[in-house]
């Protein structure tokens, strides 16, 4: 590692695949990459050989590791070609699992924004009453806040409990409840 990013060099990577030193260079110095790629990723160096000479070799980044390897034959290239192969597959579902997660809790989120909306205008049958100018008797409030409170546990709407100087607390409706059973032939109203 130098400089926080791993390194090999063109020596143990000859070393490694069993290839000739001069046979890597060659390799390397025949890759068709952008300047800027060779600039970044295979950095000259020099190495004293057996008899004590400076040599060429490259100090090697990951990416350029990659780039490569890709272009060796042989037995070990091959493993090598299908490890990445292997871990690139890898890599891949473990990214679609994180999309799949992503896309889980976005729909998650708008579920709980949805719940967590204000709910829709509420009104107790009494002052729904008053708005649509319906005359109700006793009963018949009592009748249609029942049928009120039914369609909303069935449908899972939220009931409100409101105060009242007359009764402590009183249920109130969506609207769209209301005028639904407001709207209903006059099977509740008189």
């Amino acid at each position: 590692i130098e400089q926080g990013q791993t390194v090999t060099t063109s020596l143990k990577i000859a070393s490694l695949f069993k290839k000739q030193h001069k046979n890597v260079l060659q390799k390397i110095e025949a890759l068709q990459c952008s300047s800027e790629f060779v600039r970044h990723n295979f950095k000259p160096i020099l190495y004293l050989d057996n008899y004590n000479r400076n040599q060429k070799a490259y100090e090697i980044s990951k990416d350029g590791f990659s780039i490569l390897v890709m272009s060796f034959t042989g037995k070990r290239a091959m493993q090598f070609k299908e490890q990445y192969i292997s871990q690139f597959n890898k890599m891949n579902e473990i990214i679609q699992g994180l999309q799949a997660n992503q896309s889980l809790l976005s729909n998650q989120s708008n579920r709980v924004k949805i719940i967590d909306a204000p709910t829709p205008e509420s009104y107790t049958v009494t002052a729904w009453e008053r708005i649509t100018k319906a005359h109700l008797s006793n009963r018949m409030r009592k009748i249609i806040g029942k049928e009120a409170s039914k369609i909303c546990r069935e449908q899972g709407y939220t009931i409100e409990r409101v105060p009242s100087q007359r009764w402590g607390f009183i249920n109130a409706y969506p609207r769209f409840v209301l005028e639904q059973l407001f709207n209903q032939p006059k099977q509740y109203i008189h």
